[in-house]
């Protein structure tokens, strides 16, 4: 056995062992296994007779892989990548083995890391074969395509990184050009669905799947790969899945004669992000500061007291925004607005409203509050302690509120709503979203003890679920007993944003004293 064939094993054999001697990962894996179960299990029991046109969802597959594929290439233009960890560089590259097999090595320890990021696909199984009708290996298929997405997308900003690192003018031009590609795609197919005498939706889906689309590098080619497997088409699968491997195999010759600077842009990514590994072990956030800092106005300037943390975060997210919301919140809304345009039709609000909640779960715990929990000055403002924590969530809670009204006023434009019931969804979505950033103060002021991370995210996801019980109780007991002669759409929303709110409050009040002490925050 070679050195690197016993280093990949030996590491994938700790790691099952560390996972034997851990009894939170154990009890994690269990409950994602359970999860997974039901989540396929779940569309036996709820049999849909008519399915929607199976090429709707290859269209919304080249979107997500598309979408992935140019944000990993944009922020790697800019900060580069590694296919490497700290101990990797430290005793590979000192080694006697030739280069061009720790690089193969490192693309193959790539691949299977990306595989592990998608694996939340496996959980949309439910909605897909409801609404498509598709079976289990076609979403093995999709995560596939999802891993081999993600692997070109990290192993293509390296190659890029390593070409414009030395210059600013060559990382815009490099930008300038991965976003006008995209551009010319996007025009292409908004074209045909606003041309199209089938419709708009049908335009779009049919532009989306058309040849011009799949020459999209690594998403179309993908797409084409998919649709040939699942459609009988073996030559287009065999072009697809054949130009994934030519690129590849291209950029890793390319990476192999980039020289020494390759080594010094790997050395200087991957302890970039073995810092950022560290940090969030030990229970600290780093912000992600750019490379050249223009020195403008210093100073928050506002504010006395508990305020000035409201606009100290109001200060830090103008400066680090694209337009009004960050980078996650546009990503988010973009899939909603996607999800609302297919569903428009089939589930109306409630199930765009459903869908926008459980968006919602995986952006609970971000925010700028939780940023603060790891330093020392909150715990020395001279103010009541559920004072100074109502104002370092308060620019959360106007975000939610911004980030609701923009959502549905696009959804009321999509979906021929009524005002009390876009104002009744905005309140509902807010509750929904102070839901879940209660549940997470929750935690955080009774069990910030646990330093095992992966309970504390367990318990984190529990407490979610248990707020969340209450509402929808509530809500389909008076569904089911009508004894509240309102809309059904109305009853579902207003019952939703009062009961909610309710459990907010009260979760909320009781963890007021979390800034008393810094003791009780233990990272």
């Amino acid at each position: 056995m070679g050195a690197l064939s016993y280093l990949y094993l030996t590491r994938w054999k700790n790691r099952l062992k560390s996972l034997v001697k851990s009894p939170g990962q154990l009890i994690v894996l269990l409950i994602f296994a359970g999860l997974l179960i039901m989540n396929i299990l779940t569309p036996r029991f709820e049999k849909q007779p008519l399915h929607r046109d199976i090429s709707e969802l290859y269209a919304g597959i080249a979107g997500v892989y598309a979408l992935m594929f140019i944000m990993i290439c944009s922020n790697g233009i800019t900060r580069g990548g590694s296919l490497f960890s700290m101990a990797d560089v430290n005793l590979l590259f000192v080694s006697s083995i030739p280069p061009t097999r720790i690089l193969f090595y490192g693309l193959i320890q790539q691949l299977s890391s990306s595989i592990m990021v998608g694996l939340f696909i496996l959980f949309q199984y439910s909605w897909m074969n409801l609404t498509y009708g598709v079976n289990y290996p076609f979403i093995l298929l999709v995560l596939l395509g999802y891993a081999l997405c993600v692997y070109c997308g990290q192993v293509t900003s390296m190659v890029i990184y390593a070409n414009v690192s030395s210059s600013i003018r060559k990382r815009r031009t490099a930008k300038a050009i991965l976003w006008g590609l995209c551009l010319v795609f996007v025009a292409y197919i908004a074209y045909h669905g606003f041309t199209s005498s089938s419709g708009l939706l049908n335009g779009i889906v049919s532009a989306a799947n058309s040849k011009v689309v799949s020459l999209f590098p690594v998403a179309g080619w993908l797409r084409y790969a998919i649709v040939g497997v699942v459609e009988g088409e073996p030559t287009s699968a065999i072009m697809g899945f054949g130009a994934i491997v030519i690129y590849v195999a291209v950029l890793a010759v390319l990476i192999s004669r980039t020289g020494d600077s390759y080594y010094e842009d790997v050395l200087q990514s991957t302890e970039r992000t073995f810092q950022v590994i560290s940090a969030r072990k030990s229970g600290q956030i780093n912000e992600v500061a750019p490379e050249n800092i223009k020195l403008g106005k210093t100073g928050i300037n506002r504010g006395f007291g508990a305020s000035v943390l409201y606009y100290k975060h109001r200060l830090e997210n103008r400066r680090s925004r694209v337009f009004i919301f960050d980078t996650y919140t546009i990503i988010f809304l973009i899939m909603n607005v996607i999800f609302a345009f297919f569903m428009r039709k089939e589930g109306g609000l409630p199930a765009i409203f459903s869908f926008s909640t459980y968006m919602l779960i995986f952006v609970g715990w971000l925010g700028r509050w939780v940023k603060e929990l790891v330093k020392h000055y909150i715990y020395l403002i001279p103010e009541p302690p559920f004072r100074k924590l109502l104002y370092c969530i308060r620019h959360a809670v106007q975000g939610m509120f911004l980030e609701a009204f923009i959502l549905f006023a696009i959804v009321s434009i999509i979906i021929d709503i009524s005002l009390p019931e876009f104002i009744l969804a905005v309140l509902a979505r807010v509750s929904f979203a102070m839901l879940f950033l209660s549940a997470n103060i929750f935690v955080e002021r009774f069990f910030s003890t646990i330093t095992v991370k992966i309970l504390a995210v367990l318990i984190y996801f529990l407490s979610m679920i248990v707020f969340a019980v209450p509402g929808i109780a509530v809500t389909v007991i008076l569904s089911l007993t009508q004894v509240v002669p309102l809309p059904e759409n109305i009853l579902i929303l207003s019952t939703l944003a009062i009961i909610n709110t309710i459990v907010t409050l009260i979760a909320t009040y009781a963890s007021r004293n979390m800034l008393e002490y810094a003791e009780l925050n233990s990272r």
